[in-house]
């Protein structure tokens, strides 16, 4: 019989839910609303549609390996072509990474409650990773972080915003952890909501590509703001020694020809970015006050999504379940480390605006009368 490490059996495969039909069927709704995966409520970027529509593909040929990407990139950063990676999504090149630079004695350091793939990736390649708790409303504290740095630490990890909590560091807290980083510890900046927590935040929110210290890598990616989710693509930016380290360990072929020639058609449609990103700091301040004042808390977010906190797993699981019923997927956060709250991704103003009343009703019937008979 073949064994499986221990590492791999202690995993909990994705579970994909039950189809919008299934759940359709179920609770007989004529329409249900996907608010689970932080997923860009105005779709797909209309010159991606149009690259998609009328270029041909070379799709007997193998691809370059995110190379035209990567020069493409780089002009339109002002960087070199070389000091960028593309792969398939920002987990695919979280897992690059550490597989790329930890060894057996290596110490892995990030906050709690952070992005699930990190979580997952650090159980296959890091033996020994603390992760530091959040505070009481989910913001990470960089002096805590600083604290747990310890002689053998090689790798820290920040999401920034985090996800799913959506607490993000500001920009003198995100100088303060690069000054007290060595410079033989590799900081990971994860932005995969970058240009929604820049419209959200403005020079609150730092941008990492603008650091100078041969220590940071930067992620990004197409999915979140280019709505290209479902092509899997993103990229890394760094020194062009990491970036070279990165090359002979990734897939030879990685990412997709589609994928990268659709990326390349969505950077250069600064009209759908500004919508999008507009649409996001319109919706969040008012998502997160609406919930608020219901009695919900809810962490400040720089994010196109919110996290509440449902108080008990119990709750959490009850709450959702609720949401179906009123014709609404959101994303239980039991993977996450989180089994107490519920992540709601941003949607259309009038789809937010349903989401907000509909919570509300299901406040005053399970919340409010479950806390009536304690």
């Amino acid at each position: 019989m073949i064994t499986v490490p221990s590492r791999i059996q202690s995993l909990k495969p994705y579970k994909p839910g039950a189809s919008v039909k299934d759940i359709q069927a179920e609770y007989g709704l004529s329409e249900l609303v996907k608010l689970a995966s932080n997923e860009n409520p105005l779709g797909v970027s209309p010159l991606a549609q149009n690259a998609f529509k009328h270029s041909s593909f070379s799709v007997d040929m193998y691809p370059d390996g995110g190379a035209t990407l990567c020069k493409e990139l780089g002009v339109y950063f002002g960087k070199n072509a070389n000091q960028f990676i593309a792969a398939n999504g920002s987990d695919a090149l979280i897992h690059l990474i550490l597989n790329t630079f930890l060894e057996p004695t290596d110490h892995l350091l990030a906050f709690e409650g952070t992005f699930v793939g990190l979580q997952v990736a650090a159980t296959l390649y890091a033996k020994n990773t603390t992760f530091v708790p959040l505070d009481d409303m989910y913001e990470m504290n960089v002096d805590a972080l600083i604290a747990n740095i310890q002689d053998n630490t090689k790798i820290i990890y920040i999401a920034n915003p985090n996800n799913p909590t959506g607490t993000y560091l500001t920009t003198p807290q995100v100088e303060k952890l690069i000054a007290a980083v060595p410079k033989n510890i590799l900081l990971i900046i994860d932005e995969a909501y970058f240009e929604f927590s820049q419209k959200l935040l403005g020079d609150e929110y730092p941008n990492s590509m603008n650091y100078t210290s041969e220590n940071i890598i930067t992620l990004r990616t197409f999915s979140k703001i280019y709505g290209l989710a479902g092509l899997r693509i993103g990229y890394a930016f760094s020194h062009p020694s990491i970036i070279a380290a990165l090359m002979k360990v990734k897939l030879s072929f990685d990412p997709n020809l589609i994928a990268q020639e659709i990326a390349i058609a969505s950077l250069h449609d600064a009209d759908f970015v500004e919508r999008s990103s507009q649409l996001v700091s319109d919706e969040v301040p008012t998502m997160i006050a609406s919930l608020r004042l219901q009695g919900w808390k809810v962490p400040n977010s720089a994010g196109n999504f919110v996290m509440i906190d449902c108080e008990t797993p119990e709750m959490a699981n009850e709450i959702y379940t609720a949401l179906l019923s009123h014709g609404f997927i959101v994303r239980p956060l039991h993977g996450f480390g989180l089994p107490h709250c519920l992540r709601i991704s941003i949607g259309l103003p009038e789809v937010n605006a349903r989401i907000i009343a509909s919570l509300q009703s299901i406040r005053n019937q399970v919340v409010d009368s479950t806390t009536e008979h304690v």
